[in-house]
């Protein structure tokens, strides 16, 4: 196998762990804390900017040519998508986003358990 390939699954599979830990924080949306919702915001940053910058320097060569240089690339890219978080715009949206949804969530099982007292009430 390709010592490239090893370096750079090595790297994807990190990634996509600290992705789905941060979506699973949030899995249930209602319960999820301003920490969870915004740390599962900015781990989808970090992965959207990532993507960009492993598609958009696919032809280039940062890290000269030769075994390891594309292990080099990818870390390069992942310490850059790192840094950047919250500096691009997505994780704002993500969050706020995020948070309507979960006061949305609120409000309506709030909403349905009025409407179950007042169903009690009346079926007395």
């Amino acid at each position: 196998m390709d010592t490239n390939l090893i370096g750079v699954n090595s790297l994807n599979t990190y990634k996509d762990a600290n992705i789905n830990n941060a979506l699973k924080s949030t899995h249930n949306i209602k319960n999820a804390s301003n920490d969870k919702l915004k740390e599962a915001s900015d781990a989808f940053e970090s992965f959207f900017v990532q993507q960009m910058l492993e598609i958009s320097t696919k032809n280039l060569h940062l890290a000269g040519e030769g075994t390891g240089s594309e292990i080099i690339k990818g870390m390069y890219i992942e310490t850059i998508s790192r840094t950047s978080t919250g500096g691009v715009g997505i994780s704002d949206m993500i969050y706020n986003y995020l948070k309507e949804q979960q006061k949305n969530t609120l409000n309506n099982e709030k909403l349905k358990n009025t409407n179950n007292d007042i169903s009690n009430i009346y079926d007395k």
